[in-house]
């Protein structure tokens, strides 16, 4: 729905400015990665006891298995989201081109 929305907006661009600008503020982010990459060294931080330390570090193995899956499928929903987006957003600016010359 939201990709069919920015289709229509990217086909009512009137210049490459407001392309760029649509690029820039539709383009997902990858925010998992900071996520995963903070989860895995806080539980490290500081003394801890072996029953703790072994909690805490299959805790993160588990939630790090699972943060692999939502990478994974996040990853390749925001890849296919941005492709796409480009696609129309490359198909406009070659029209604008066009009419320009």
């Amino acid at each position: 729905m939201e990709l069919w929305q920015l289709k229509d907006r990217i086909e009512n661009a009137e210049d490459t400015s407001e392309l760029e600008f649509l690029r820039r503020t539709n383009e997902k982010k990858y925010w998992w990665s900071s996520i995963f990459i903070v989860g895995l060294f806080y539980a490290l931080n500081g003394k801890v006891s072996k029953f703790l330390l072994a909690f805490l570090l299959l805790f993160w193995l588990t939630l790090g298995i699972y943060y692999l899956w939502l990478i994974y499928t996040s990853y390749r929903d925001e890849k296919d989201f941005n492709d796409q987006m480009n696609f129309y957003i490359l198909r406009k600016q070659r029209e604008l081109k066009v009419f320009s010359d």
